[in-house]
């Protein structure tokens, strides 16, 4: 089980100065100090992190690594725990370099 699930029905979000409200909120906590730009990108990986977690926990996903040249993963695909056997498939790919997933701009 993920280190995100804490139980069998809620994933997290693990940040000192962030809290999740109702599973879809994502608020600064009153007591945290002013925000650095290097916090900055701590938050945006612990919402890319928190939302593959979440995906993989709500539709029962599983991960499969995708090796890079020098054979260590490079990236991670999601999927059906049954995507070998299934006829018919839907992949969705995020082309840019270091994105997340779930994170998307407009």
């Amino acid at each position: 089980m993920s280190s995100f699930i804490k139980n069998k029905n809620e994933v997290t979000l693990d940040h000192p100065h962030y809290s999740l409200i109702n599973q879809d909120k994502i608020v600064r906590n009153a007591n945290a100090p002013q925000p650095t730009a290097s916090e900055d990108e701590e938050i945006i990986k612990e919402i890319g992190r928190y939302v593959e977690a979440k995906i993989i926990y709500t539709y029962n996903f599983i991960t499969i690594p995708i090796p890079g040249e020098d054979s260590n993963p490079s990236t991670t695909i999601l999927a059906s725990n049954d995507w070998l056997i299934k006829n018919k498939l839907l992949i969705i790919i995020q082309n840019a370099s270091g994105s997340l997933l779930g994170i998307f701009s407009r």
